[in-house]
């Protein structure tokens, strides 16, 4: 039978795969360029019973006539995920609890596997990148699992609802239901369904925590007592977890006496292996009377960093200040875009 929607993020026999972006059209962009949004005017019920969209006749016949060619692997699940977040580290994702979320917007790579083009997609731009860097390790992994699971790479469902935006839906509730799979021998409801627009959130991840008490983590000293840091972490359990951090460097005598702040930075970074991983560059401004900050986000890549086209961190500055020898800044963060498991923060 189909089953309907079990939760807000999607999964129901109406909600488009990889949130209706078109499948076909990958094929056309080069590198790094954004997905393209399909329409449900030129959607498509496959036999797979799922529901398909895409942005012309054109690529709606394409896939009609090789769906095998364009269909995502591991139903558009996240491939980094699937490589390497497993129950034992925290994660839910099992044969009969997916995710892990994919971001069809930025987070999707054509890869060459056995001589034929293949679409993966993972949570973030940055983590496919990870996966695309160690593309054997990461596709025999994930292969390996995605088998297990379903018992063959065309077997087991698709992604149409747990996705980079509302990632922490997915990981408290399934959107596939063993029990009640989508088939093609179900019966299925219109193949034009109400036009959707994939909507990813970009309000503020916290308000401004003036007033508010903050839990924080025990304070760490690095840099020889230069620098001290502590972290917390807030909405842990929502759709958007944020991830607080305080940075705080003690001035010699010499840079006390500085007038101007160039090239005085601060960073904070979390590195999943030697120099990969996001780095926070904060540094200060003067403007008048008052020290303000800019937070900017960096992407470790082996032996060096390079700056994102897309800011998968967003870290938001919330407080600055320079007084008494200290300089002192707190930003916000992304808490998924940080480090990999949500529930090891400052490993």
């Amino acid at each position: 039978a189909v089953r309907g929607s079990i939760n807000s993020a999607g999964g129901g026999t109406d909600d488009p795969v990889l949130a209706g972006y078109d499948l076909v059209a990958y094929h056309s962009l080069r590198p790094y360029e954004d997905g393209v949004v399909g329409s449900a005017e030129y959607s498509h019920r496959h036999t797979d019973g799922y529901l398909y969209y895409f942005s012309s006749q054109e690529n709606l016949d394409l896939f009609r006539a090789n769906p095998s060619r364009y269909l995502p692997q591991y139903g558009g699940f996240c491939a980094w995920g699937m490589a390497w977040e497993y129950p034992e580290d925290g994660w839910p994702w099992a044969a009969d609890h997916m995710g892990p979320p994919c971001g069809p917007r930025d987070g999707w790579a054509l890869l060459e596997v056995d001589g034929e083009t293949r679409l993966y997609c993972s949570i973030w731009r940055s983590y496919q990148d990870d996966f695309n860097r160690k593309q054997v390790e990461g596709i025999r992994l994930a292969n390996k699992r995605w088998i297990e699971f379903y018992g063959s790479l065309d077997a087991g469902p698709k992604n149409n609802g747990c996705y980079a935006w509302n990632w922490q839906e997915c990981f408290a509730q399934s959107i596939y239901d063993p029990e009640h799979p989508v088939t093609a021998s179900a019966p299925l409801p219109p193949t034009e369904p109400a036009e959707t627009t994939p909507s990813v959130p970009n309000d503020p991840l916290f308000d401004d925590d003036e007033g508010i008490e903050i839990d924080w983590s025990e304070e760490q000293v690095v840099m020889e007592g230069a620098v001290t840091f502590k972290w917390s972490l807030r909405n842990i359990t929502s759709v958007r977890p944020a991830l607080i951090v305080e940075l705080t460097y003690n001035l010699s005598d010499e840079e006390i006496s500085y007038t101007s702040f160039e090239n005085f930075y601060l960073g904070f970074g979390v590195a999943e292996q030697l120099m990969e991983g996001p780095l926070v560059i904060c540094y200060p401004q003067q403007q008048t009377q008052d020290v303000t900050s800019i937070c900017k986000t960096f992407v470790g890549s082996g032996m060096g960093i390079y700056k994102p086209q897309m800011d998968p961190v967003q870290p938001t500055v919330i407080l600055s200040d320079l007084s008494d020898g200290q300089y002192r800044v707190r930003f916000s963060a992304n808490l998924f875009a940080c480090w990999s498991n949500p529930f090891w923060p400052a490993r």
